[in-house]
């Protein structure tokens, strides 16, 4: 976790404290290999005595510096509900959680304003954001799918502040193909791959959706295609823009942040997607809070909790 320019000029003296004991210890493997020889006895003894100090002292500080790092995640959550604050997750009594069929069939009930109201529109400007810095990132060309008007990133940019009209699953193309998700806006569509964990089932998966659904199904209308993965794809085919499982959460997280979500008392929506979040952060991530009162065996993976949350979080 990079340390931040405060901290690095102040460090306190808890730090203070264990950035010494450390710097003894470097001091001494530097002096060692300076020698190019094995170190003396007495420098032998030194240095086990300096990395028992910094031992006692990451040992005396460490339930602090947890405390710390966690007080520091938990100030960025979300208020007055966050899903690292539910006891449970409900999604995992259907099988929503971990498993692809159920997550698409989800996805498509979250992205219709006719069943989820006004959390289509947070969770469908979530992902076209992303789809624009992927679309960026890879200079998209309209040009990439022959017979289709793809969108750029400035096109996702400027479909992320509209709401979509109505979302399909499992929508078929030509023969028996069938594309995860389809989501109609005024003069878009946007074609959604789910692939939570597996792979894609042929190397020409997604030009053939791209070729046998997309076109057809578009028309005269722009459209727009995501591979929303946990996995990490390297080929991506030309004309679809990859989105992560990752960044769907931190976007969906900048838009409450930003006062995007439905108000607390729009019950529904809201809940929508607060357990959407909670499923993608602590069920497809695998990202945990801490537990305060763990015991000394579970200690370094608590701390390492700690380093992924806020890593997680922008930290």
């Amino acid at each position: 976790m990079p340390v931040r320019a405060d901290m690095a000029k102040d460090p306190g003296p808890r730090l203070l404290e264990v950035r010494q004991a450390l710097e003894a210890v470097t001091a001494l493997v530097r002096l060692a290999r300076e020698r190019a020889v094995g170190p003396r006895e007495p420098d032998a003894r030194q240095a086990v005595e300096a990395v028992r100090s910094l031992a006692a002292a990451v040992q005396k500080h460490r339930p602090v510096e947890i405390d710390r790092l966690r007080k520091e995640v938990q100030d960025r959550f979300v208020k007055p509900i966050d899903p690292f604050e539910l006891p449970t997750n409900p999604l995992r009594a259907v099988r929503v959680a971990d498993d692809e069929p159920s997550w698409t069939r989800w996805l498509g009930t979250c992205l219709d304003p006719r069943l989820a109201g006004a959390a289509a529109r947070v969770l469908f400007r979530a992902l076209a954001s992303e789809a624009a810095q992927s679309a960026e990132e890879r200079d998209r060309s309209p040009s990439d799918v022959p017979n289709v008007r793809l969108l750029t990133a400035e096109g996702w940019r400027t479909l992320a502040m509209q709401a979509p009209v109505c979302a399909s699953i499992e929508v078929l193309g030509h023969g028996q193909e069938a594309v995860d998700l389809l989501v109609q806006c005024e003069d878009t569509i946007v074609l959604i791959e789910n692939k939570l964990f597996s792979h894609l089932s042929t190397d020409d998966q997604l030009e053939r959706y791209a070729e046998h659904i997309a076109a057809p199904r578009a028309g005269n209308r722009r459209a727009g295609l995501i591979l929303l993965t946990a996995r990490d794809h390297p080929r991506v085919a030309r004309g679809w823009d990859k989105v992560s499982y990752r960044d769907l959460a931190l976007s969906l997280r900048r838009l409450e942040r930003d006062g995007e979500w439905p108000a607390p008392a729009c019950l529904w929506p809201r809940w929508l997607i607060v357990e959407t979040l909670a499923a993608i952060e602590g069920d497809i991530l695998g990202v945990r809070m801490p537990d305060p009162e763990a015991d000394p065996v579970t200690q370094l993976e608590c701390l390492r909790s700690v380093h992924d949350l806020v890593t997680f979080t922008g930290g």
